[in-house]
């Protein structure tokens, strides 16, 4: 996942910074676009099925996203851009399914991007939040707006007045941390993923923890919630049938749970049923289900609580049952299902440690069966399954994008 700061996220940054002396990985305290071109095009490769590939401890935010099937990047410029499916309105603006990144709004720039099963989150860049696509559980969190079990095309601001520093989404649920480190959730709560005590659908924003202050949350893809509070502290709730929260236990949690005992977490991210955590050293850990090696382990047992995967790591994504990992001299691994070639090794054969298959990597993200990674010259590449899929039998990453991101 690229990343991005805001400008309220840039003052904390440094604040966390001096509290807790932590590195800053990428582009540190700093905006993510001050070295890039903003007059780079798109390309015309779209994405095809190919089949082969932190925040830290501050309000990290990030700049690309991947769903089930669609996918969202914000360019250099600050422009956003997305492709894929559209069935429910979640490329925003644009109609009908698109094979290659198109721009999605030409009149503000953005800072931050997520995407669940079939919405999307932005953040612009004076810090309000916009929600669109299916709205079925109130994911988009405009109830005043939007009546759930609808969908909606258009980005629609999400607590008018409000800003915030960074974004998740779930499959189809949302969070969102306030300015002030306040955490924020709505759409499905079926499994207690919104962390507020209840089982209630939400369609409009909802305190969770409150009282609390976090700098980072992930969700992506699954029924369950992960944050990181500003002590570093790591905390966990929803879905728990397969150890996925991570506190030893099968059992669903209502309300958010700590993790473990560790102080350092610097990088999260949430599968279908597993997590990961990246520490202040750089070691990776993971829990949760491990059917298809997701957890890295060598093996295929699950995990109620966080095992060690390795070392040297800056960040970390997950998709349904799969994981991509950077390291910290660029290096790009993936591991678990390979089915749709969402691994980006070149095979469809299932893998149950990291296995390097790029370099010179600066940002990554996973969707459910695919994932997409931007190098350090700009370009934008994916592999894994596509919904607008061009051609078949191409193994390997594709490029999508000759330059531009960052």
């Amino acid at each position: 996942m690229s990343k991005l700061f805001s400008p309220a996220a840039h003052r904390l940054c440094l604040l966390m910074t001096l509290m807790f002396s932590l590195p800053l990985m990428l582009t540190g305290c700093g905006g993510g676009s001050s070295a890039a071109s903003t007059t780079a095009t798109t390309g015309t490769t779209a994405p095809v099925d190919p089949v082969a590939p932190v925040p830290v401890t501050s309000p990290v935010t990030y700049a690309l996203a991947a769903g089930y099937d669609h996918s969202v990047a914000i360019r250099s410029d600050g422009t956003l851009w997305s492709w894929g499916d559209n069935s429910v309105g979640q490329l925003g603006t644009l109609s009908g399914v698109v094979a290659e990144p198109r721009q999605v709004i030409s009149t503000t720039t953005f800072s931050a991007t997520a995407a669940g099963f079939k919405h999307t989150l932005a953040l612009k860049s004076d810090g309000t939040l916009w929600s669109w696509g299916d709205n079925t559980f109130g994911q988009l969190g405009v109830d005043s707006v939007i009546p759930n079990t609808t969908f909606n095309k258009t980005p629609v601001q999400v607590m008018p007045g409000t800003t915030f520093i960074a974004i998740a989404a779930g499959q189809n649920h949302s969070l969102a941390i306030r300015t002030d480190g306040a955490l924020w959730a709505w759409g499905d709560n079926s499994s207690g993923q919104l962390g507020d005590g209840t089982k209630v659908n939400r369609a409009a924003p909802v305190a969770v923890a409150a009282g609390s202050t976090f700098i980072s949350v992930a969700a992506h893809g699954g029924f369950h919630s992960l944050a990181i509070k500003t002590d570093g502290s790591l905390w966990g709730w929803g879905f728990n049938f397969s150890g996925q929260v991570g506190d030893g236990t099968t059992t669903t949690r209502f309300l958010p749970v700590k993790v473990g005992t560790d102080l350092l977490t610097r990088s999260i991210a949430t599968g279908i049923d597993f997590s990961m955590a990246i520490k202040k050293d750089g070691s990776l850990s993971a829990w949760g289900n491990n059917a298809k090696g997701q957890l890295g382990d060598g093996t295929t047992v699950s995990q109620l609580a966080a095992i060690k995967i390795g070392t040297g790591y800056t960040n970390v994504a997950a998709g349904e049952k799969h994981a991509v990992a950077l390291k910290t001299d660029g290096t790009l691994w993936s591991w678990g299902d390979n089915a749709s070639g969402q691994l980006g090794d070149g095979t469809t054969v299932s893998k149950l440690v990291p296995t390097k298959i790029g370099a010179n990597f600066t940002g990554i993200t996973a969707g459910q069966f695919h994932a997409l990674g931007i190098k350090n010259d700009g370009s934008l590449w994916g592999w894994g399954y596509s919904i607008a899929k061009s051609a078949n039998g191409n193994l390997g990453l594709v490029q999508i994008a000759a330059s531009g991101y960052k």
